[in-house]
């Protein structure tokens, strides 16, 4: 019975991370060019509040669905995951790096 409260724990965590991911990607929709800089600081605060309300798992799974969306909506070349430029690979991976760690920590505090 407990592993089973468990499993739901975790995956109400996995879905709250899901779900703070997409409210970040809703700039995204907006009419105009959301500047890429501005977009992740919006999925950094996103990860910050999966992490607070959802301990790990939710912080790690709004990172990971974080850094894909970054890549996909506000990376060149636009909805791929191909990434044109060196710099913004180099960019897109500390993203990955900074949220996962802010975010565990976050979630140890």
């Amino acid at each position: 019975m407990a592993s089973r409260s468990r499993l739901r724990i975790r995956l109400r965590s996995v879905v709250l991370g899901l779900v703070l991911a997409g409210v970040a990607t809703l700039p995204a929709a907006l009419p105009g060019r959301f500047p890429h800089t501005t977009a992740a600081l919006v999925y950094v605060l996103a990860v910050l509040v999966a992490s607070t309300f959802g301990g790990f798992p939710a912080g790690l799974t709004a990172s990971v669905v974080s850094f894909l969306v970054l890549n996909f909506f506000f990376t060149l070349p636009l909805h791929t995951l191909a990434v044109e430029r060196a710099e913004d690979v180099v960019a897109l991976g500390v993203f990955v790096i900074v949220s996962v760690i802010v975010g565990s920590l976050l979630s140890r505090a």
